[in-house]
């Protein structure tokens, strides 16, 4: 049974430029990502998908694979379910999770026992979230 994660990641961003290359403590959003896959152990191929190569890079620097989606499917407009339909056009598998760079404090722990879960269940689908109690200041003082 091969189970893939595929990374998504778009040079492209609106809100912070190159998001999945800012580095968090030393390193880049996406290469943490690549690593909690592999650190996960549950994935039979770990694929970084994107429309620019510089993440084509990383992706084999880290020795994982990377999918190169057209152009189009690399703009703001594009959907993940266009990308990963496509994505899937091309690579056949059992199972794929999209993994995001950007929740960089997802574990690789959390991210097996997902997969397990996702699998062990039989499910078609599923959506992970997790409740974070955050807190929030704007100019130095508490947001009630």
């Amino acid at each position: 049974m091969l189970t893939i994660a595929m990374i998504p990641a778009r040079m492209g961003s609106q809100r912070l430029k190159h998001k999945n290359l800012q580095p968090l403590d030393g390193v880049p959003l996406i290469t943490r990502a690549i690593r909690k896959c592999k650190a996960s152990g549950v994935f039979g191929e770990i694929w970084v998908n994107s429309e620019h190569p510089r993440f084509g890079e990383i992706a084999a620097e880290e020795g994982v694979s990377f999918h190169r989606r057209p152009d189009e499917l690399g703009n703001n407009q594009a959907t993940s379910e266009q990308f990963i339909r496509e994505f899937l056009e091309k690579h056949s598998c059992d199972y794929i999770f999209q993994v995001h760079s950007i929740a960089p404090l997802l574990t690789a722990e959390q991210t097996r026992d997902f997969v397990r879960f996702t699998m062990d269940g039989g499910y078609d689908g599923c959506l992970s979230v997790t409740l974070e109690q955050i807190e929030c200041a704007m100019g130095g003082k508490p947001v009630k």
